[in-house]
């Protein structure tokens, strides 16, 4: 926010009279609720007798914990305050207080916002239902332009999501849905069904997010409708909400690739931070006793050939990243509903790209490990034995690169196939697995190259 916002609005807020008030009129909610947030408690509840009900809701809104500050709010002003807010976002604050104070809350609200409240959290945290809003404009197909627009603007101050309107037919099933741009311009004669678009985007109510968070990012639309079963309209899902859902999926998804458990919460105690992220360090640990293990496997070739350690972390850290790369690309793929048919070429194509980028790097690497080994270590290894090493190295680069391709694309399609979520599937999991495989390929490939 621009300082001298900050400033103006902060001014206004600590001295609020009536005329200074109505000058909130003329900054942004989002400007103010960051102002907001730098009063101290007393200076907060004098600003409350002063703005009124539908501007301290709409400021709640903008608020990351709106919780923090409701409670600041005496019962009367609660109630109005409450009444005021969209269901979704009365939902959002009963989520974040303690259970009586949600009963309590609850008991302020009037019969058709608690109707709205309850119809939302009937719905499971991941169906579309839950993060709708019942904020909308429905009509009747068949009114009249003319009398469309008397009925927008007399609906308008209490629906506030008006830039899509949505119609229904007389046993209230869905119909269709219009810009409201499109309606504005329509001509007064102009028969509403020729101009509604009928196919116009609808989610269900029981609809998994994840499952239709893609399509959703596609269309690009102010709003949403969300049917029930009987193609009744319920609520709708907003832009606003949409970009929410692809924040906290981003989250989530960034959450688990570090191998967490849980959602990320700036606020948890560093207990509750071990807690999440021990069981995954602790199978971590398992899978490096195995690397280990598989290392003393070959403790001869090691005491044989002390120089090839040197050059272990170039095929482990290679093969790691490439793991990684395949990883992330097959995760983003099968996100969506994908054939047995995508997902055999997907396994190919990544299988492919493994060996061609380990040819490239393993090529690239036989020059650069005997060009060093002749150079640093020219009284030890000539150029054809320089030139093996190296070429042990190649192998195990173009193999284990390969190998770590495949295990990056084979383990998300499993995960999703036993109903797990892919993402569990996490980046240093994935590293650690891959370090298994490229230690035994290489040490193998040294063995049989340098000692048979």
């Amino acid at each position: 926010m621009d300082k001298n916002f900050r400033n103006e609005i902060l001014s206004i807020l600590k001295n609020p009279t009536g005329d200074e008030i109505k000058k909130l009129s003329s900054y942004h909610e989002s400007d103010v609720a960051d102002a907001f947030c730098e009063l101290n408690e007393d200076e907060r509840k004098k600003l409350y007798q002063t703005l009124k009900a539908d501007y301290i809701s709409n400021l709640f809104t903008y608020l990351d914990d709106p919780s923090e500050y409701i409670s600041e709010l005496d019962s009367e002003q609660l109630g109005n305050v409450l009444n005021e807010m969209d269901a979704d976002d009365v939902v959002d604050v009963l989520e974040d207080v303690d259970e009586d104070s949600r009963n309590d809350y609850l008991g302020l609200l009037d019969n058709e916002a608690l109707e709205d409240v309850r119809l939302i959290k009937s719905y499971d945290d991941d169906e579309i239902g839950s993060m709708m809003t019942t904020n909308y404009v429905s009509l009747n197909k068949d009114i009249s332009v003319k009398m469309a627009m008397k009925k927008i603007i007399e609906i308008a101050p209490e629906n506030d999501n008006i830039n899509i309107i949505y119609f229904t037919n007389d046993d209230n099933t869905y119909f269709g849905a219009l810009p409201l741009k499109d309606l504005i311009i329509a001509r007064e004669n102009t028969v509403l069904t020729d101009i509604i678009k009928t196919n116009y985007p609808i989610l269900n109510d029981h609809e998994i997010l994840s499952n239709v968070l893609e399509d959703l990012k596609d269309y690009s639309l102010d709003s949403i409708a969300v049917l029930n079963e009987n193609r009744e309209i319920i609520g709708i899902i907003t832009s606003d909400d949409i970009i929410n859902a692809v924040d906290e999926e981003l989250t989530e998804d960034y959450v688990k690739l570090a191998a967490m458990s849980g959602e990320f919460n700036e606020d948890e105690t560093v207990t509750q931070a071990v807690k999440k992220r021990i069981p995954w360090l602790f199978a971590l640990l398992v899978l490096g006793f195995l690397v280990s293990s598989v290392m003393s496997l070959f403790e001869t070739v090691i005491k044989e050939l002390a120089i090839i350690v040197y050059f272990q972390t170039i095929v482990l850290d290679m093969a790691g990243n490439a793991g990684t790369q395949s990883l992330a690309v097959t995760i983003r793929i099968i996100s969506e509903d994908v054939s047995n048919k995508v997902i055999r070429k997907i396994i190919g194509k990544e299988l492919r790209i493994g060996a061609l980028n380990g040819i490239i790097v393993g090529s690239s690497s036989l020059i650069l490990v005997a060009g060093f080994l002749l150079i640093t270590r020219f009284s030890t290894y000539n150029f054809p034995s320089a030139v093996m090493i190296g070429l042990t190295v190649a192998i195990a680069l173009i193999i284990s690169m390969a190998a770590s391709n495949l295990c990056g694309t084979l383990m998300p399609i499993l995960f999703k196939k036993m109903k797990i979520d892919p993402a569990v599937a996490s980046g240093p999991f994935i590293t650690t697995l891959n370090d298994l495989i490229a230690v035994a390929v290489y040490y193998g490939v040294a063995w049989l190259i340098l000692l048979t």
